[in-house]
């Protein structure tokens, strides 16, 4: 499978910032506009490895703006958006935010990502404190 093989990429060569470029690039486009490889990634583990290579690599601009960019992907899916939660992906998106807060295009999907995150928390708690 595509998606797991570029995780495999992403784990393998997480200090290789051009691989992790391209790499998250076609990440960002095979789950853009399709439920099931957003799921497939999370389950390839994806979503760690993508943690990982923004944490490692929290001053590289261009890779924290895709994983901002797949993270909203994620977020925006009912099926991952909890899985972001339990992995703890608003810790990196805010470090994102703090570290490029002149590129817009970050600041706006790394806002959006934490708004869908949070929200997805607080109606989580809601529910389940019924």
């Amino acid at each position: 499978d595509c998606l797991a093989r570029l995780v495999d990429v992403m784990k393998y060569h997480s200090s290789r910032s051009s691989v992790q470029e391209q790499a998250l690039t076609c990440v960002a486009q095979f789950i853009a506009y399709c439920e099931p490889n957003k799921v497939a990634f999370a389950r390839a583990g994806g979503v760690h490895s993508l943690i990982h290579v923004m944490k490692e690599k929290a001053k590289h601009e261009t890779i924290q703006k895709l994983g901002c960019e797949i993270l909203l992907s994620l977020a925006r899916s009912k099926n991952t958006v909890d899985y972001l939660n339990a992995c703890n992906a608003s810790a990196v998106l805010q470090v994102a935010k703090r570290n490029h807060p002149t590129n817009d295009s970050l600041q706006v999907s790394g806002t959006q990502a934490l708004s869908r995150l949070n929200g997805s928390s607080r109606l989580n708690w809601r529910l389940m404190s019924r």
